[in-house]
Formats: structure tokens, C-alpha cells, sequence
């Protein structure tokens, strides 16, 4: 006898049979829900990126400014 947690149920069988047959299109189907809190993510992610390249730039703009010629 399985134990309870391996026992399919019908109705997830046929739940089962109506996901995507490719991996891009389960991947879409999973996250749909959450487009928006992936999209915001991304988005703040590419500010953080942003503004670390442009700090080195500031310090070179400072270092230039006190330089002595």
C-alpha cells in the first residue's frame, strides 16, 4: 500500500494533463501570477547596477577636481 502523500488523485491527473508541454511555456504558466513583483525586482536591479557603476565615475570627477596641476 503507498502511503497517502504518493496516492494521485483523479482530479489532479487531470489537472496534470492540462500543463504546457514545454519548459517556457510551464515557466510562463507558473509565473503569471507574480509578472508584476518579478517585473519591479528586475527593474530595481537594474537601478542598483546603475548607480554602482556611476559612483566610481563621481569619485574620478572629485579625484580630477582636487587634482593639482
Amino acid at each position: 500500500m503507498l502511503p497517502k502523500f504518493l496516492k494521485i488523485d483523479i482530479d489532479d491527473a487531470r489537472t496534470m494533463q492540462n500543463l504546457p508541454n514545454t519548459v517556457w511555456a510551464f515557466f510562463g504558466v507558473m509565473i503569471r501570477p507574480y509578472k508584476w513583483h518579478i517585473a519591479t525586482v528586475m527593474f530595481l536591479n537594474i537601478l542598483g547596477y546603475i548607480g554602482m557603476a556611476i559612483i566610481p565615475l563621481f569619485i574620478k570627477y572629485i579625484v580630477d577636481a582636487l587634482e593639482v596641476s
